[in-house]
C-alpha cells in the first residue's frame, strides 16, 4: 500500500474537524455575524498566502483555485445585508500572516499550505457551503470541475509536503480556538 500525503494529515485534519467551531458550523448552530468574523480572517489569510503562492507560479494553470477574491465579493455582500463592519484578526491569523511571510522564499512550504487549505474547499467546502448561515457562499464555487482541478493540483503535490501540510492544520485548530473563545462557546 503506497502512503499518501492525505494518510500523513489525516490525524490533525481529524483534529481540526472535531473542534467546537467546526461542529457547530456543521450543525447550522453559527449566527451570521459569527460566520461573518471566520470568514473575514480567513480572507486575509488567504489573500496573503496566493499573494506568495502566485510569486512562486503555485496557481500556474490552476488560476480557478485562489479563493480570497471571492471570499471578499463573499463578505461585501454580507456588509451590505447585515451592516457588518471588518473584525479585528484573532491572535492565530496575525501569527499565520507572519509565519507565511517568514516561509515566503520556500515554494514548497507554501504548496502545502495551498494543499490544505485550497483542495480543502475543494473537497470538504462543497459539503460545507450547505450549512453557511448565510447565502453567500461563493468562495465555494469554482469555475470547472472539482475533481479535475483536484486532479491537476494533486499532480504538483508529494508526501514531502507532510510536515508543512500538518503545520498548516495546526494553524487552523488554533484558529478555531480563538473563535470559540471569542464566541464564548
Amino acid at each position: 500500500m503506497t502512503i499518501t500525503l492525505k494518510d500523513l494529515t489525516k490525524e490533525k485534519h481529524t483534529r481540526a474537524e472535531k473542534c467546537l467551531f467546526v461542529k457547530k458550523l456543521l450543525k447550522k448552530q453559527l449566527t451570521p455575524h459569527q460566520y461573518y468574523v471566520y470568514l473575514s480572517n480567513q480572507a486575509v489569510m488567504y489573500w496573503f498566502l496566493e499573494s506568495y503562492a502566485s510569486e512562486h507560479g503555485i496557481f500556474d494553470g490552476i488560476e480557478e483555485m485562489k479563493r480570497s477574491q471571492h471570499m471578499l465579493d463573499d463578505l461585501k455582500n454580507m456588509e451590505k445585508e447585515y451592516g457588518f463592519a471588518h473584525p479585528l484578526h484573532t491572535k492565530t491569523t496575525e501569527q499565520y500572516l507572519s509565519y507565511i511571510r517568514t516561509i515566503s522564499p520556500k515554494k514548497e512550504r507554501l504548496l502545502a499550505h495551498v494543499y490544505v487549505r485550497h483542495l480543502g474547499d475543494l473537497s470538504g467546502g462543497q459539503i460545507i457551503k450547505r450549512f453557511v448561515p448565510v447565502a453567500y457562499t461563493k468562495h465555494y464555487e469554482f469555475d470547472g470541475d472539482p475533481e479535475e482541478i483536484k486532479t491537476r493540483f494533486k499532480k504538483r503535490t508529494s508526501i514531502d509536503l507532510a510536515p508543512e501540510a500538518n503545520k498548516c492544520f495546526d494553524f487552523m485548530v488554533d484558529f478555531f480556538h480563538d473563535l470559540e473563545v471569542q464566541f464564548e462557546f
